[in-house]
């Protein structure tokens, strides 16, 4: 079993402990001395402020956003061609007599090999119908 010891004992600071805490290898906080701290050390206090250093990405501009090439706009397609078939997560709540109707449909149309057969084809059907029926849809 390992041996306990006191917080006390453990925040002793050894010059190879406060070299780990600056970040200092042992042999420069030997060179150093661990003296050169502007507050001595105590048990109660310990300095472990670090030298700022700036960075090169810290001086340099931000950059503006990128822009696409001309090659790459004139073979773009439409947007609408795209978001076309994107799907988009919908959560809508049916009546049970539907539902059980829709749950039907979606297996008699798998028995059948038939399209529209999963239960969203089915649902996007019907309501692309009503939609263009109505005027909502192009």
């Amino acid at each position: 079993m390992a041996e306990r010891r006191s917080i006390g004992a453990a925040m002793d600071m050894t010059p190879a402990k406060m070299a780990f805490i600056k970040g200092e290898t042992t042999a420069s906080a030997q060179t150093a001395g661990v003296a050169a701290t502007t507050r001595p050390v105590t048990e109660k206090t310990v300095d472990v402020s670090l030298p700022k250093v700036e960075t090169e990405a810290k001086k340099s501009k931000p950059r503006g956003p990128r822009r696409a090439s001309s090659r790459l706009r004139q073979n773009a397609p439409e947007s609408n061609e795209i978001l076309d078939h994107v799907l988009v997560p919908v959560t809508i709540r049916l009546s049970h007599r539907v539902a059980q109707a829709l749950k039907r449909a979606h297996l008699e149309q798998q028995l059948k090999y038939a399209k529209p057969d999963t239960l969203q084809e089915i649902a996007e059907e019907a309501l692309s119908e009503w939609l263009a029926k109505s005027g909502y849809l192009d």
